[in-house]
């Protein structure tokens, strides 16, 4: 593995690992089975929504995690498999 491979492979873990930190969230509603699409944000501090004075319940959106998680190893897989050929 050279110098490019093993910088790509770190930048594709720090994406990853960042992803991690900041998920995708969802909100439900007590008593409903309305789901509604919530923003990104740090996950020891979930979004809040209250619509309506509603107060809508955060989860992480797990499935749209894992789709990016899939798409960046797919990308960076990629990446590592043309090496730089720079002199």
């Amino acid at each position: 593995m050279n110098k490019y491979q093993k910088s790509i492979l770190l930048l594709g873990l720090f994406v990853i690992v960042l992803m991690g930190f900041f998920p995708p969230w969802d909100f439900s509603f007590e008593g409903s089975d309305v789901i509604r699409s919530g923003p990104y944000a740090f996950i020891f501090s979930p979004p809040t929504y209250k619509p309506y004075g509603i107060e809508g319940i955060p989860r992480i959106n797990t499935f749209r995690l894992l789709v990016q998680w899939g798409v960046t190893v797919v990308f960076i897989s990629g990446l590592l498999l043309f090496p730089d050929n720079r002199s």
